[in-house]
């Protein structure tokens, strides 16, 4: 198993949580997205839609796998979502730290 998933079984996150870790300093960023969407009884079709932000990028940032995000990606999806970043992304200690 590598780290990624064992850090999220120790932290006990939800499966729609998803915990990208930043490789080598033992902390990760949490990716909201799912929980924000599911509050807004909205589809990922739907935020493609109204953010012009392509279902596959979209769905890379849900499920964590993304490495980056543009600044200009996160003000449109706060934008169609009435949110603000920290809605989205929180940074949370592993066990390691």
């Amino acid at each position: 198993m590598d780290e990624a998933k064992q850090s999220t079984r120790r932290i006990g996150l939800r499966n729609m949580e998803t915990l990208a870790k930043m490789k080598g300093h033992g902390k990760g960023i949490v990716i909201h997205l799912d929980d924000v969407l599911r509050k807004r009884r909205m589809t990922l079709t739907e935020l493609s839609i109204q953010t012009g932000v392509t279902m596959a990028n979209l769905s890379v940032l849900k499920t964590g796998k993304s490495r980056a995000m543009r600044f200009s990606t996160l003000a449109m999806v706060c934008d169609a979502l009435n949110c603000q970043p920290g809605d989205i992304i929180r940074y949370r200690r592993t066990d390691s730290d």
